[in-house]
């Protein structure tokens, strides 16, 4: 372990000047140990090349072992090149059985690859709810590609899973998170759309923009009333809305209906916002989940 973290340390330039030759001895010294780690990232320098020749087969051979191991990465990785051919023959049945592997260790790029296997039948019978749910595993990890995938899916796939709100919201996160493509496909979704649902959704593209300052009546009250507590000041108004219509609903007797006429703008906001947050539950995951 000492040698492979001493790898780790040359290759990140901690502590020690960046080194990636001297990176690349601790990790063949590690991996010729048996570190599933060294062995995992020794294999991503042969695929990559990096201070040692590229070699596809190489790469396979660090990568079996590593994943042999239960390296979740290295069994992702070690799909990859089964599914693409390179230092082994081409085989999607042997791709799906390690993104399989890895996918129930909880890999978010697994979850996204295994996706892709389900809706093109590769290696698998096609199944585009077997699709649906490993992309949803992987987008609710932050996996923008997965998220954009799942956006797809409601957005063209005929039948119950056809959801214009839910292809909007998961495209918009995809978008918020680097997906290039995301931004395109709204605009196409918008040309499906009545002109009643483009105004709702235009008015729910506030719900999931990074910063909207969703200011209105009752998020001032609820300030001002509460001005002396630490813990509100780092509430964002999104999240604060949420919250006190959570508990409008909460306290019943018609709560929520006297917020609406006393204050619509909330209502409005309150209303979109938990039509978002059931489809997708985005609102309430954490940032410290999400991984490119």
């Amino acid at each position: 372990m000492a040698q492979h973290n001493l790898g780790w340390m040359y290759q990140n330039g901690e502590g020690v000047p960046q080194d990636d030759k001297e990176a690349v001895r601790w990790f063949r010294m590690s991996a010729e140990q048996e570190n599933a780690k060294a062995q995992y990232n020794l294999g991503n320098r042969y695929r990559k090349g990096e201070r040692v020749p590229q070699d596809d087969k190489e790469a396979v051979k660090w990568y079996r072992k590593s994943a042999e191991q239960g390296n979740a990465s290295a069994q992702c990785n070690l799909g990859v090149m089964y599914y693409l051919g390179e230092g082994v023959p081409q085989d999607y049945k042997e791709a799906v059985r390690w993104y399989r592997k890895s996918a129930e260790q909880g890999d978010a790029l697994a979850h996204l690859k295994l996706g892709q296997m389900y809706y093109l039948g590769d290696g698998v019978p096609q199944d585009y709810k077997e699709a649906l749910k490993w992309f949803r595993l992987s987008a609710e990890q932050g996996n923008a590609n997965a998220q954009y995938n799942l956006g797809l899916m409601y957005a063209y796939v005929e039948g119950e899973a056809q959801d214009y709100l839910e292809a909007f919201a998961w495209f918009n996160i995809a978008k918020a998170n680097g997906n290039k493509l995301a931004g395109k496909e709204l605009v196409l979704l918008m040309n499906k759309m009545t002109k009643e649902q483009i105004a709702e959704f235009k008015f729910l593209s506030k719900a999931i923009t990074t910063s909207p300052s969703f200011d209105c009546e009752t998020v001032h009250i609820y300030r001002e009333l509460s001005i002396n507590d630490a813990q509100n000041k780092l509430v964002s108004n999104r999240d604060l809305i949420l919250k006190l219509g959570l508990r409008f609903e909460e306290m019943g007797n018609d709560s929520l209906d006297q917020i609406r006429k006393k204050d619509p703008l909330f209502y409005r906001y309150y209303m979109s916002l938990r039509k978002i947050d059931d489809s997708t539950g985005i609102f309430r995951r954490t940032e410290a989940n999400r991984r490119d």
